[in-house]
């Protein structure tokens, strides 16, 4: 007698609810710092610093960005172990990049990557014409917030998963010609290929 295996469902968000919390998210932070009342403690390196006790705007808006960016960072690095496990090992930069701008991009933004380019010295250009995360940011408060803001947690979502299947990098991002968004890739070296357990 055999056996059907049986897989789980899957559980999905309704996009619209995941580009509202990242709209909140981001407002939290921005207008939590701008009145004083944003979060209190956000971790920093390997200890935690006080924002209150953090001086000039520029150092505070960077340590509660750092902590959106670190937010996205563990998201990506959770996603992509549960969307690699079949994958068969990947052995260069390019080929990681690659399966991020098609398989990956594709199961998180609902789409593949539309432009991927190369310098062949560890930089990679990923351009999506139609970023769909910032619709709504783009329509909802331009005046006080920078659609820039809106893209701290997909970069780091980004850069997890890149560290998650082995790519020490940083990656910058560029809304100006909004909905097309702009991710920089900039590989600091390549780590061990094995996955982190």
């Amino acid at each position: 007698m055999s056996e059907k295996r049986v897989t789980p469902a899957r559980k999905e968000v309704l996009e619209s609810s995941l580009e509202l919390l990242l709209i909140e998210i981001v407002r939290w932070f921005v207008y939590g710092l701008q009145n004083g009342k944003g979060p209190q403690q956000t971790d920093v390196g390997n200890g935690n610093a006080d924002v209150d006790q953090i001086s000039g705007s520029l150092n505070r808006k960077l340590v509660l960005s750092n902590a959106v960016h670190g937010m996205g960072y563990d998201v990506g690095q959770r996603l992509i172990e549960r969307l690699s496990t079949d994958h068969l090992k990947m052995d260069t930069n390019l080929e990681i990049v690659k399966y991020i701008c098609k398989d990956f991009w594709e199961e998180t933004f609902s789409k593949q990557i539309d432009v991927l380019k190369t310098n062949n010295k560890g930089r990679f250009v990923l351009q999506d014409n139609n970023f769909r995360w910032i619709r709504k940011a783009a329509r909802n408060d331009p005046s006080q917030l920078k659609l820039e803001d809106f893209l701290i947690f997909p970069a780091g979502i980004v850069c997890g998963a890149m560290n998650r299947l082995g790519v020490d990098c940083t990656v910058s991002t560029d809304a100006t010609s909004a909905p097309m968004c702009i991710f920089t890739v900039e590989i600091a070296r390549q780590l061990n290929n094995s996955r982190q357990q």
